[in-house]
């Protein structure tokens, strides 16, 4: 997790450093250099909350489960960000209500999984379940 948060870190200075001349790659137009570097310094900073969703995810997938971890990110990244689109950029219509989708969803997904990780009883049935296949009672 450390190893995560550390490049998001580096990557998230980079992104922000670089967001004008990264934007001047597709386009000259000096408002949408602007645009992108306003959305970038909107969502950027939140970009750590993905590395708890990938570590816990990561983690939870290399023991066996899968699909758990499959609908937790389903659920908080996918139809979070569409019910986000349908209820509430029609009240906050600017670019940063539909930035914010970015950082909520990210952080709920990743509260989700933390409670998950914590609380989901995930260890026992792996350890269950290697018990199983190597013919241990």
């Amino acid at each position: 997790l450390y190893m995560l948060l550390g490049t998001s870190a580096v990557l998230s200075v980079t992104l922000l450093v670089l967001a004008p001349f990264g934007a001047r790659l597709f386009s000259n137009d000096q408002e949408v250099i602007d645009l992108t570097a306003r959305i970038l310094f909107f969502f950027v900073p939140y970009y750590s909350l993905w590395c708890f969703i990938e570590g816990f995810s990561a983690t939870l997938r290399s023991v066996g489960e899968t699909i758990r971890p499959m609908m937790i990110s389903i659920l908080g990244i996918c139809v979070l960000r569409i019910a986000w689109i349908l209820f509430v950029v029609p009240h906050w219509n600017t670019i940063e209500g539909i930035s914010f989708s970015y950082p909520v969803s990210w952080g709920v997904t990743a509260l989700v999984f933390g409670l998950y990780y914590k609380f989901g009883n995930w260890f026992d049935r792996c350890v269950k379940n290697l018990d199983a296949a190597q013919g241990v009672e």
